[in-house]
């Protein structure tokens, strides 16, 4: 629980599948939030062997969000290349092939 000038907040979070409760009170006024939480699926580890890893790319993350933004949403898969010179994702979709 926060007090300051005139303002209360409780959270409360029950656990598992419950939601994140809050109750805002400033000067008499109440405002009572429950925030749904998502329950998540298993997460996958899909153990890979070092020794077949084929290639490796570092890169600035906001490179590659951009490159993410320039892809065509209507194709239906992202061709991925990689090679000592460039890394390509490629789409093909309604507006043509994005490169």
């Amino acid at each position: 629980m926060h007090t300051g000038s005139g303002a209360t907040l409780k959270m409360t979070y029950d656990g598992f599948g419950e939601p994140v409760k809050l109750v805002l009170d400033e000067d008499g006024v109440i405002v009572d939030i429950n925030i749904h939480t998502l329950s998540t699926e298993e997460v996958l580890d899909f153990d890979f062997d070092k020794d077949d890893v084929t290639f490796k790319v570092i890169m600035k993350s906001y490179m590659l969000k951009e490159a993410i933004k320039e892809l065509d949403p209507s194709s239906p898969t992202v061709t991925i290349t990689v090679n000592s010179d460039e890394f390509l994702l490629i789409t093909e979709g309604e507006i043509g092939r994005v490169v």
